[in-house]
């Protein structure tokens, strides 16, 4: 419904209460969204500024407003009224079309009528015929309507392309949009929305969205995708077997291999026990821990026998990780 509390309070119930997701999560959003806003140079300058006047003083975020209209020699006031001194945070219900050359977007703030009507200057990326058109929106009204002219329809639109909102898109992409969104407009926070699509949906495109996600650059994504790609699908399965054997091996993070290892194994394929009993005279404690889990799936006793022939300080480390990787979903 967009409600939550105000960003700058005076007062806690409990002290702990300064270090939540308010002030942490929401509160870096808003920086970034500031500096993006204000650009980096001036940015940079205006926490210098801040953190030199106020140095061994207390402060608050009217002295940072203040160091800002300073450098910039633009009033911050209403950008700080909404986002620190106001609670909420916008929902967006959007819907694109295009007819006749022209792309519209229709927007609409459907937060609670009791929270505040937000001013968001945003930037709308227009994938078309492979070139990237970037449009400025301002939406400060309950409902508006924006028009750009286009060379042909759009293949996909980014709303929000440089992530600074704090708040909730709705736009009800499909998966085939969330597969050109990973592919085409690969930010880690496009590839991380589409990755988590494709783990609740068991379609085509999610599932080739969960292969490409294996060799994604970020490890917690690889982890992700070898989790959630389904191995029944035959049209992918080939790829994805190939790509988890080399993942289970080579992959720099241990946690990423110690997935890939468990994948395989739910698999059941006894040409995998190798790799599983391999995994155990490795030195990380996350491999072995998912080679002997996975070694239990084949012989429960070998499993039995391999975790105990470990040294006590090894055990120590690997039997939690053993419990955690027994409770995970592969």
């Amino acid at each position: 419904n967009g409600d939550s509390p105000i960003l700058a309070r005076f007062h806690y119930n409990d002290k702990e209460d300064m270090f939540d997701n308010i002030s942490y999560s929401k509160g870096s959003i808003i920086l970034y969204a500031l500096k993006n806003q204000m650009g980096d140079e001036a940015f940079f300058q205006s926490l210098n500024l801040y953190l030199e006047t106020n140095k061994y003083k207390s402060g608050e975020p009217h002295q940072l407003r203040l160091a800002m209209e300073e450098v910039t020699g633009k009033d911050w006031l209403p950008y700080f009224t909404q986002w620190y001194y106001n609670p909420g945070s916008p929902i967006l219900n959007i819907e694109y079309g295009y007819a006749n050359g022209k792309a519209t977007i229709n927007v609409k703030q459907i937060q609670e009528s009791s929270v505040q009507t937000f001013s968001l200057p945003l930037k709308v990326d227009y994938y078309v015929n492979g070139t990237k058109i970037r449009k400025d929106i301002l939406i400060d009204q309950r409902e508006q309507n924006f028009s750009f002219d286009l060379p042909s329809q759009p293949e996909f639109i980014d709303m929000d392309a440089d992530k600074i909102l704090v708040g909730q898109i709705i736009d009800n992409k499909k998966a085939a949009d969330y597969l050109y969104q990973y592919k085409n407009a690969p930010s880690y926070y496009n590839r991380i929305e589409a990755i988590k699509f494709a783990t609740k949906d068991k379609g085509q495109e999610s599932q080739l969205i969960l292969l490409a996600g294996l060799t994604d650059q970020q490890d917690d994504l690889r982890v992700m995708s070898i989790k959630a790609i389904d191995l029944n699908d035959k049209q992918i399965k080939k790829a994805a077997l190939k790509t988890l054997l080399t993942l289970s091996k080579n992959d720099k993070k241990t946690i990423v291999r110690a997935a890939a290892i468990l994948k395989l194994a739910e698999t059941g394929d006894k040409k995998y026990k190798g790799l599983m009993q391999e995994s155990i005279k490795e030195q990380s404690y996350n491999v072995i821990a998912a080679g002997i889990c996975g070694l239990s799936k084949y012989n429960p006793q070998e499993a039995d026998k391999a975790l105990k022939s470990l040294d006590e300080d090894t055990q120590k480390h690997v039997k939690p990780l053993i419990k955690k990787f027994n409770n995970q979903k592969y």
